[in-house]
């Protein structure tokens, strides 16, 4: 049955359209890999406990590889190390691979919320292929939260661990 005037276009039809007009995209991927409950189920937005220490990740850049870490304690709001060196506490499930490297330097961002999500956003032309998130004496690989990798994507880590 065709649509009336007063039900617009439905879905199907505009598929159906897309793959008329030669395959057009119709459909957009999200931009943000996002982990984590909707506000409908969180309690009081607090700071995770415990709270993220640091994130570290080996990435590639054009054809370079990298390892770059994050430290929240560096800074008002967390930097990125100019000359990370390990990943303490975590070397049982994260090794550090490729050149030293500050991730400012890569393009990449952390911003974390006042509830303790981070976003990492991931510099121009790079790809995070690991990592790993610390807070107090629990480490995750990105890969717990949902994150698909490689990405070249922003993504999100929260907690608890």
């Amino acid at each position: 049955m065709p649509p009336t005037p007063s039900q617009g276009i439905t879905r199907r039809d505009l598929l159906k359209k897309g793959a008329v007009l030669g395959g057009a995209v119709v459909w957009v991927t999200p931009i943000v890999q996002s982990v984590g409950m909707g506000r409908a189920f969180a309690q009081a937005t607090s700071p995770c406990t415990p709270p993220i220490s640091y994130i570290a990740m080996n990435v590639l850049c054009g054809a370079n590889a990298y390892f770059i870490k994050w430290e929240a304690d560096l800074g008002e709001f967390g930097l990125f190390e100019p000359d990370p060196l390990s990943v303490p506490g975590c070397d049982s499930i994260f090794s550090p691979a490729g050149v030293k490297m500050d991730g400012d330097d890569l393009g990449f961002s952390v911003s974390v919320d006042p509830g303790g999500i981070a976003t990492v956003t991931v510099g121009p032309g790079c790809t995070v292929l690991a990592g790993v998130v610390k807070g107090g004496q629990l480490c995750n690989v990105i890969t717990d939260f949902g994150v698909i990798l490689p990405t070249d994507m922003p993504f999100t880590v929260a907690c608890p661990f």
